[in-house]
């Protein structure tokens, strides 16, 4: 697996919760991420910059060289990868509904970002 890979599907989700119309305030967390949270792991960090509908699941300092695999998901583990921050996520949109994300958010960040999303366990045979 490429060692800059994202678990997950997107953060502006995270940003933009039902009932949070404040491109501002949404602006303003994803500078303070961007600058932030790579390398500090901490979920009281990240409660604090996402809405009330979304609750952090993990927040896991990554060293570089290692790797990661998220137990909810059945694709390989991501290797050697820089030093960061594994996060999961999940936001509740409507009672009974939940969208659950994944990230791994680099230390270092060059302001690029690589999204891959799909629905269920898609391209997945047992």
């Amino acid at each position: 697996m490429h060692r800059f890979s994202l678990l997950g599907l997107g953060i502006p989700q995270l940003f933009f919760a039902p009932g949070d119309a404040s491109a501002v305030k949404s602006e303003h967390n994803i500078s303070k991420l961007k600058h932030s949270v790579g390398a500090e792991g901490s979920v009281s960090f990240i409660s604090g910059i996402i809405p009330e509908s979304a609750r952090v699941d993990y927040a896991v300092p990554i060293p570089a060289g290692s790797g990661f695999g998220d137990t909810k998901s059945l694709s390989n583990n991501a290797t050697d990868l820089p030093q960061g921050c594994a996060v999961s996520i999940t936001v509740q949109q409507l009672a009974g509904s939940n969208i659950s994300t994944a990230y791994f958010l680099p230390s270092s960040w060059n302001s690029r970002f690589l999204t891959i999303g799909h629905g269920g366990f898609a391209g997945y045979h047992d």
